[in-house]
């Protein structure tokens, strides 16, 4: 019974998050009424600066961006939906994406010897999280992030943000075309009552 019901809890809390992730993410690509190229570009700019390893200030670069962009017409982007998918990084993928980015910056800097395994690199990021007080978590992940991890970790992040931010624009855009010809393509049904 215990089993049952563990596995209807984790359908159903699936289901939930595909609701959400389909809600939020979505959704606004679909009903947005902006050109495909518009929303497009929203998604890239929020996939770029989701694979960089700024969790927590991603959604202000997002802004930062976005005011800027308008000077350039052809870079204007949904900020709605760069925001969004902004959370493709985020408490549950920081790790993985993280010791992605620091594996690939040790290699850009030619440290093939010192490339941790992957629980040596959790168990150096867990440090940041042993203190209790606010301050000490933060200088203890200034010192991991800059002394230990921070160079690999940015060197490493850069291909990823352009390749995501790349795929993010033309995936997304093949995807807004396909339902847009498709939405055009249904025949309208007139109700004569």
């Amino acid at each position: 019974m215990n089993g049952l019901m563990a596995s209807y809890k984790y359908h159903s809390f699936r289901e939930k998050l595909s609701r959400l992730l389909r809600y939020k993410l979505v959704i606004p690509i679909k009903r947005s009424t902006h050109p495909p190229e518009f929303r497009a570009r929203g998604v890239a700019v929020g996939c770029f600066w989701a694979f960089t390893p700024l969790i927590g200030i991603q959604m202000p670069l997002v802004f930062i961006t976005w005011m800027f962009a308008p000077r350039h017409s052809r870079f204007d982007f949904s900020i709605l939906i760069a925001f969004a998918w902004t959370w493709v990084s985020n408490v549950f993928t920081a790790l993985p994406i993280y010791y992605m980015f620091y594996v690939t910056g040790q290699i850009i800097r030619g440290r093939w010897d010192n490339v941790a395994g992957f629980d040596a690199f959790s168990n150096m990021s867990r440090q940041m999280f042993m203190h209790q007080d606010l301050w000490e978590r933060i200088t203890s992940f200034a010192e991991l992030a800059f002394e230990n991890m921070g160079i690999s970790l940015l060197l490493g992040s850069i291909p990823y943000a352009f390749l995501f931010g790349w795929l993010g624009y033309v995936l997304s855009l093949k995807f807004i075309l396909h339902h847009k010809a498709r939405n055009q393509s249904k025949p309208i049904s007139l109700n004569d009552e």
